[in-house]
């Protein structure tokens, strides 16, 4: 004798735990070593994600990425590690993506990224400081290497054009003169950097 069990139905309005939004495709984050940026005073590389739609941009039709990975390291690309990503309790594991149930698939969002509904619409909060703590620690523990010299030294060069081409400009305009403001305090803020990782500055 066969015995089965059942358990009770799903909640009829179950599906509004679910997220009102379209699925989406997984991703990866890469980094470059040419690619980094200023936020605020901190000086970190700027991620990139890299989606992994089935069949496009050289990712296989199953979503395996490894040729996509092969090609965008010989030009310079480094594709992080999910468990680089911090710890999620409810799975136990680390990730930097966190997975949702949507209107017709799972959607795929960041670790730093948490929807909330109002009213009947999704809206996507980022804790943005929480994430900028993250890429600060990965460049600390050397999962991504610290920014090149010659790299900070044409971005030192940059900002000094941009404060030179400003004299060319009308400074008692107030934009212009906040552009100008911002420029200088950069190209401070960039000097300070590369005094206090290689010993010099511009």
């Amino acid at each position: 004798m066969v015995m089965f069990k059942g358990v009770a139905p799903k909640p009829q309005n179950e599906e509004a735990s679910n997220l009102n939004l379209e699925a989406n495709f997984r991703f990866v984050y890469r980094t470059h070593p040419r690619r980094w940026t200023l936020y605020g005073d901190r000086l970190l590389p700027v991620l990139h994600q890299k989606k992994l739609e089935p069949g496009i941009d050289n990712v296989d039709t199953k979503g395996d990425y490894a040729i996509a990975k092969a090609i965008d390291e010989k030009k310079g690309w480094k594709y992080l590690d999910e468990k680089n990503g911090p710890h999620d309790p409810d799975s136990g594991r680390n990730s930097y993506i966190r997975c949702y149930q949507g209107r017709n698939g799972p959607v795929y969002l960041s670790a730093w990224e948490e929807p909330k509904k109002v009213g009947g619409e999704i809206k996507i909060k980022s804790n943005v400081d929480a994430y900028l703590e993250w890429v600060e620690e990965l460049v600390k523990e050397n999962v991504i290497d610290q920014i090149d010299p010659d790299v900070l030294d044409d971005m030192i060069d940059f900002h000094m054009k941009k404060i030179d081409d400003f004299g060319l400009k009308d400074v008692s305009k107030p934009m212009n003169k906040r552009m100008l403001d911002k420029a200088e305090k950069d190209l401070e803020t960039l000097n300070a950097i590369k005094e206090a990782l290689y010993g010099e500055a511009a």
